[in-house]
């Protein structure tokens, strides 16, 4: 049991290498509507003009700017619900960065200093005996008496305060630092880098639910979401879900954590070429438009 785990923190560490430094995640907010009695019909999206449907998702052009994406998804595990995915496009740029490795190994169980970790903004798992710290470019994973690290852009400093090792173990420490060449992502428009999350799913929401998508949704539940929605609380560890409150997914009582670093991007060639336009709306504007152009054709042959 022991070595599995050691293999798996070493794989899920070593991620940091090969993965970019921003993942697809990091461009978006995501919330589940898990809570009871909150129902969900699209079928007159399906109707809808404008929407892209790709692998059981449906894409459209966001009411609160259109050069970003709503992406609905009707997901059964863990959780139940339709996942509403506010997702700013990318594109893919070269970049090159330093990482530093390091790897101690005591006569003694290693610990951390999980509160100050938290202070930093640190992921903190204990599972089977080990323990994980993530935070951008800085996975830390202790393993009884074995310290790894992998630190990207990151002040080792900073590992040396979270974990508890002596002044002559950090000496016997095997620290290596590497330049790697690689590949990340960016927003595809640079103003969107500091893209309102919160004004961004509340304007969402309350277009669901104004237009009987989504029932049951009070104003107190999209106040509480939108409170705290920001960039990165996304995909399956981190988007916000219901359990007694509104709540990231990695804080629930029993989370199903996964690997997922998804570098693929959100391509801007994924959103569709209009504003999304309900049949019923669409109905409204050709009962306008049409008899405008009939009594303009009349006056034109009464010319």
């Amino acid at each position: 049991m022991r070595l599995l785990i050691t293999l798996i923190s070493i794989v899920l560490i070593a991620d940091v290498v090969s993965a970019c430094f921003n993942p697809t995640d990091y461009f978006a907010f995501e919330v589940l509507l898990n809570k009871p009695g909150v129902k969900y019909d699209l079928s007159p999206l399906l109707k809808a003009k404008n929407i892209v449907l790709k692998d059981d998702t449906i894409i459209y052009r966001s009411h609160y700017c259109r050069d970003v994406a709503v992406i609905l998804k009707t997901l059964e595990k863990p959780l139940k619900g339709l996942s509403v995915r506010i997702q700013i496009p990318t594109k893919t740029v070269a970049i090159s960065y330093n990482i530093t490795t390091v790897e101690s190994t005591t006569n003694r169980k290693i610990e951390i200093d999980e509160d100050l970790a938290k202070s930093l903004g640190y992921k903190v798992i204990k599972r089977d005996g080990a323990i994980f710290a993530e935070k951008d470019g800085i996975r830390i994973s202790v393993i009884d008496n074995r310290l790894q690290a992998f630190i990207r852009n990151g002040d080792i400093e900073e590992v040396k305060s979270i974990a508890k090792l002596t002044d002559d173990e950090w000496r016997k420490a095997r620290v290596e630092v590497k330049t790697i060449k690689d590949y990340d992502l960016k927003p595809y428009y640079d103003y969107l880098k500091d893209f309102d999350f919160k004004k961004a799913i509340k304007v969402e929401l309350e277009w669901l639910r104004d237009n009987r998508i989504v029932k049951g949704l009070s104003y107190s539940d999209v106040q509480a979401i939108s409170s705290i929605a920001k960039a990165g609380l996304a995909g399956h560890n981190s988007r916000v879900v219901w359990e007694n409150g509104w709540k990231p997914y990695y804080e629930t009582s029993n989370p199903l954590l996964l690997k997922s670093f998804d570098c693929g991007g959100f391509p801007i060639d994924e959103l569709p070429s209009g504003e999304l336009m309900l049949k019923s709306d669409y109905g409204l504007v050709m009962a306008v438009v049409i008899p405008i152009v009939v009594v303009l054709m009349l006056l034109l042959l009464k010319r």
